[in-house]
């Protein structure tokens, strides 16, 4: 009798409804020839597009970094790598789901967009 819960118990671990995925991950992978300073990542189209740095220390070039996605968390990301030089990489949009691995390259580097909410005076 005592095989009986253990099979029983096995079939219902197997079985799909049950069976829970854990959180997934995606990866940064930073080829842009300089460290990465600082990354937020927000979900696409997000009303205000902020958030904290998710870099506890810069990843240098030629280095990948490693995030983990929480269930539940949107698979569409907007991502925005500020570099050590003050520019920035942004991957807009992207499925980290489909597409778990984010390359950037060195073309990806742009002039930093200025904060939202900040204007210059003019002197």
């Amino acid at each position: 009798m005592r095989r009986l819960p253990l099979a029983l118990l096995l079939a219902t671990l197997a079985t799909p409804a049950l069976a829970q995925s854990p959180a997934s991950s995606w990866r940064l992978v930073n080829r842009t020839g300089q460290d990465a300073v600082s990354l937020v990542s927000t979900a696409t189209g997000a009303a205000h597009p902020r958030g904290r740095n998710r870099l506890r220390q810069p990843v240098s070039s030629g280095a990948e970094k490693t995030f983990r996605r929480k269930a539940g968390s949107p698979c569409q990301l907007d991502l925005r790598v500020r570099l050590a030089d003050g520019k920035e990489a942004v991957a807009a949009g992207h499925d980290v789901c489909i597409s778990p691995t984010v390359v950037l390259e060195p073309v990806a580097a742009q002039p930093a967009a200025p904060a939202a909410g900040r204007q210059r005076r003019a002197g």
